[in-house]
């Protein structure tokens, strides 16, 4: 921590002077951020270590994920699998997704509720506003529209009451029906798409490339949306 100090942790943050009030203060983990921080400020040493499964001792943090995104893209899918662990195989088990469910991640203390409203945009205007991570979901199978990826985005981002500062996980679902070259490629396209509709507003974004069929990627994707992984 004395290195980080000094060196800054390499991550922007300005350093003061110590002063002798010098002491450790714990820190809300808050989710995407996975990166380790050190601020000195008002004679307080603050250190963040973000997705290292480290508890703020106040018991398990919550965080309500609405899942949104194109038409057939397989939002409510992976809603559903992640809050029950298997693909639905019936239109029923999908529309459970439409409910909130819990997850309990123990490792990154973590409360994780769910809900998957896929591209029902009337929901998004009602469910946004509530929302603590937003979770959009294309089709990595499809030919890419950016136009349209971009549009939606756009009104997910611009015009549902989407709170100021809510991180992204953008999910390109369906990689079990593409190549790999193939999913990387779209991966790109499908970003510049949605960089273009945040209309020059900075957001936490993260991709990740995902089956909710076989559940490849799956769990990288969930412990992204919990805050653990470790970026620099």
């Amino acid at each position: 921590l004395k290195l980080a100090a000094a060196r800054g942790c390499g991550v922007g943050l300005p350093i003061l002077p110590p002063t002798p009030a010098l002491r450790a203060s714990r820190v809300p983990r808050q989710p995407f951020d996975c990166r380790c921080s050190v601020l000195l400020r008002c004679g307080r040493l603050r250190v963040d270590l973000m997705g290292l499964g480290a508890s703020n001792g106040e018991g398990p943090q919550e965080l309500r994920a609405v899942f949104v995104g194109m038409p057939k893209a397989g939002a409510k899918s992976i809603a559903a699998r992640i809050s029950t662990g298997q693909f639905p195989a019936t239109a029923e088990e999908l529309a459970t997704s439409l409910e909130w469910r819990k997850l309990s991640r123990n490792f990154e203390q973590v409360d994780l509720h769910v809900l998957g409203i896929g591209s029902r945009r009337d929901l998004w205007e009602q469910h946004l506003p509530s929302a603590q991570a937003l979770v959009f979901v294309l089709d990595v199978g499809a030919d890419t529209d950016a136009d349209a990826i971009s549009d939606a985005a756009g009104v997910a981002l611009q015009q549902c009451g989407l709170p100021r500062g809510v991180p992204i996980l953008v999910l390109l679902n369906k990689a079990d029906s593409v190549d790999a070259d193939t999913a990387e490629q779209r991966k790109g396209l499908a970003a510049a798409a949605i960089g273009a509709a945040c209309g020059g507003a900075v957001r936490q974004c993260r991709f990740c490339v995902v089956s909710a069929r076989n559940g490849d990627g799956m769990d990288e994707a969930v412990r992204a949306l919990c805050g653990n992984t470790l970026t620099f």
